[in-house]
């Protein structure tokens, strides 16, 4: 039994580690950049010309980041044609991510926050199909102590973008509760 668990776990992290190992960038520093843009309107360019440097074919991840933050450089604007071409090109590039990686909490998890933050006359909404996805993926992140401090992040962010429906706060708040256990008997590395 053992070795099943431990084989189950080596499979669900196997291809984010091989990718980790080759990135241009830490993907650590990529996602707390990312959290940062949430928090500090006009600050997505700075991600968006970090990432902008590499061919990001090989790293869907990076990719799904890029395109955010390329999508968020439209709150900065004012020019209605110049907003719709950074949401547009931006929303290209998560979308290609999603179809590179769809197995990956990142990029859903970038969706789903770039989803949030958009009008809903732009027609761009999969938020309930990446939402089920999200919770399902950190159920399975914590059940098996695989990238808790990112699990935390995710968490965090849902909470503070105070748009979920209430069965899913309750799920949050259980995923949470979960996550602080782990928490209590592990630590949090």
């Amino acid at each position: 039994m053992l070795i099943h668990r431990f084989l189950q776990l080596l499979l669900m992290i196997y291809p984010f580690v091989i990718e980790a190992q080759d990135m241009p960038v830490s993907l650590t520093v990529i996602r707390q950049d990312f959290v940062y843009t949430g928090t500090h309107r006009c600050t997505s360019d700075t991600l968006y010309q970090k990432l902008q440097a590499f061919d990001l074919e090989k790293f869907p991840v990076l990719l799904a980041y890029r395109g955010v933050s390329r999508a968020m450089m439209a709150d900065c604007v004012t020019n209605p044609y110049k907003k719709f071409e950074y949401f547009k090109s931006g929303k290209n590039e998560i979308e290609k991510a999603m179809r590179l990686s769809p197995n990956s909490l990142d990029v859903h998890f970038v969706r789903y926050m770039a989803q949030a933050r958009i009008p809903a006359f732009l027609g761009y909404n999969n938020k309930n199909e990446d939402i089920e996805f999200i919770f399902s993926k950190l159920d399975e992140y914590i059940q098996s102590n695989y990238d808790l401090y990112f699990c935390r992040t995710v968490i965090k962010a849902l909470r503070e973008l105070h748009e979920l429906e209430k069965s899913n706060k309750i799920r949050l708040e259980t995923l949470s509760e979960k996550l602080l256990n782990k928490k209590n008997n592990n630590s949090i590395k």
